[in-house]
């Protein structure tokens, strides 16, 4: 797609997929039961959740929308800066809140040697309350893979190999391949409990994530690069697509895969072709869903102390997660990126 067709529904789409790791995450935090597994876990009985889709989802808007940046910056250090500037100002402000303040929910003052601890571009790290571990803000970890994959796209650019799009294609094929290994019954755990040495697991991650995330963000990427020829891709051939991902959901081996083939090819359409009407402008340039995505957890424990019903729980914390992504938006991600649209400005006039 090129510059004169900017995508329509992303925007609306992010702030979907986002309220849905709050639904998942709801469930899990108000209780155990049938409170306790969500709409999806419930349909299929296989574990898999909504939460995990949606983040697949973003990871697949990401690399279409990571690539497309790249291609249109000036230099490898433009755009890293402009990456840096769009996601860590957000980040470090919920990092620091949820580290800090979600003990004192429990009555604990934080341990700011363990705040200080934590990576950059990690999670807080989880406390004990007797014999319970609490997580600060669970979402946080795939921040870092979301992260790996713009050093990725960097490392690529700077080697002219973003050119060689059929050869990123077969790449992505591989890891994709790989993932599919990954889910196949008895591969599954032991790939996904395998941890490499803790340098290696701080520059690539866990071997499972790791595979997952980049698969997705490399099918979003070659779509961007392919983008020509999805322009083939009608309504019908989508829903049909979404219908098989939706069927093989209910195996948990062949789920997440084709979830992200079918369902990708489903998500391409509904992003940049289908005409959502007013639903286009929610979320469009006032981009609440990154801050939502990162309060929704926290304010997720919060509203667990109040003992709501669990339709009022679930309204209170997405309607509460919608305010922080607001606030989020105006007071750091907004003047962070006027730092970006300077430093594009800058960058063109010196080139």
């Amino acid at each position: 797609m090129d510059k004169t067709r900017q995508p329509n529904n992303i925007g609306f789409l992010r702030l979907v997929f986002a309220s849905g790791v709050i639904l998942t995450h709801a469930h899990e935090q108000w209780g155990q039961g049938p409170a306790g597994r969500d709409l999806l876990q419930t349909m299929t009985g296989n574990g898999l959740t909504v939460a995990a889709l949606c983040v697949d989802a973003f990871f697949l808007i990401s690399g279409y929308l990571i690539v497309q940046s790249i291609r249109h910056s000036n230099d490898v250090g433009s755009y890293f800066a402009k990456r840096v500037l769009r996601i860590y100002p957000g980040f470090l402000v919920a990092f620091l809140l949820s580290a800090l303040l979600v003990p004192m929910l429990y009555d604990r003052l934080p341990d700011l040697g363990q705040v200080w601890r934590a990576a950059i571009l990690q999670r807080p790290e989880p406390f004990a309350i007797g014999a319970i571990m609490i997580e600060p803000n669970s979402p946080m970890w795939t921040i870092s893979y979301e992260f790996r994959c713009y050093v990725l796209v960097a490392l690529l650019a700077t080697f002219g190999q973003l050119d060689q799009r059929a050869l990123l294609l077969k790449a992505t094929a591989i890891a994709f391949a790989l993932f599919c290994i990954c889910n196949i019954p008895g591969v599954y755990w032991r790939v996904e409990q395998f941890r490499f040495d803790p340098l290696i697991d701080m520059t690539v991650g866990a071997p499972y994530p790791a595979l997952r995330f980049l698969s997705a963000f490399g099918l979003g990427g070659c779509a961007y690069l392919y983008r020509a020829e999805l322009e083939a891709l009608t309504g019908r051939l989508a829903a049909v697509a979404g219908a098989l991902a939706l069927a093989a959901l209910f195996y948990r081996p062949i789920a997440q895969p084709a979830a992200m083939l079918g369902g990708g090819l489903l998500l391409h359409w509904a992003a940049f072709r289908a005409n959502f009407g007013a639903l286009q402008r929610i979320n469009d340039r006032f981009d609440i869903s990154y801050g939502t995505y990162l309060y929704g957890f926290p304010l997720g424990i919060l509203w667990s102390f109040a003992a709501l019903p669990f339709p009022f729980y679930v309204a209170a914390t997405l309607t509460s997660a919608w305010a922080m992504g607001a606030l989020s938006w105006t007071l750091v991600e907004r003047p962070a990126q006027r730092w970006k649209e300077r430093l594009t400005r800058k960058a063109s006039a010196i080139a």
